[in-house]
C-alpha cells in the first residue's frame, strides 16, 4: 500500500471548496500547548473567509504540494487526494448523530472524507 491519511471536513468549512478545486492538502500538528490554545481559537473559531489565518502563523512553503505549512504546528504532512466519500447518513451510529448532527448549527452539517496519499511529511525547525 501507499502512505495515506484520513481527514474529514464540513461541507460547509471554506477548506472543502480549496481540497475540492485542488486536490491536494496539508496537515499541520502543534507541539507546543500555550501556542495551541491561540492557534485553535484562530484555526478552530474562525473562517478564512473572514480572516486570513496566514496573518496569524509563520508561513513556510511546502516541498511538494504547493500548500504551505506554519511553523507554530511544526508537524507537516503533506497529502494528494486519492480519494473523497460523503458521510453516508444512514450508516451513521445513533449515538453520533445525536451528539454531532442534531442540535444547533451543525444540523445538515455532515463531513466528506479526503483520503490523501502522503507525499511528503516532515518538521519545520524553528530558526530561533
Amino acid at each position: 500500500g501507499i502512505p495515506a491519511m484520513t481527514v474529514y471536513v464540513r461541507q460547509s468549512r471554506y477548506t472543502k471548496p480549496q481540497i475540492d478545486a485542488t486536490g491536494v492538502f496539508t496537515v499541520s500538528v502543534p507541539f507546543n500547548k500555550e501556542i495551541d490554545k491561540e492557534l485553535f481559537k484562530t484555526f478552530g473559531r474562525m473562517s478564512g473567509r473572514d480572516i486570513n489565518k496566514a496573518d496569524h502563523v509563520t508561513m513556510v512553503d511546502a516541498n511538494v504540494n504547493g500548500v504551505p505549512g506554519f511553523k507554530e504546528a511544526p508537524l507537516t504532512i503533506e497529502c494528494k487526494l486519492i480519494y473523497k466519500q460523503d458521510q453516508v447518513l444512514k450508516d451513521l451510529p445513533e449515538f453520533a448523530f445525536d451528539r454531532y448532527y442534531s442540535k444547533g448549527n451543525d444540523v445538515g452539517d455532515y463531513h466528506t472524507a479526503y483520503i490523501g496519499q502522503i507525499v511528503d511529511a516532515y518538521i519545520i525547525e524553528d530558526d530561533e
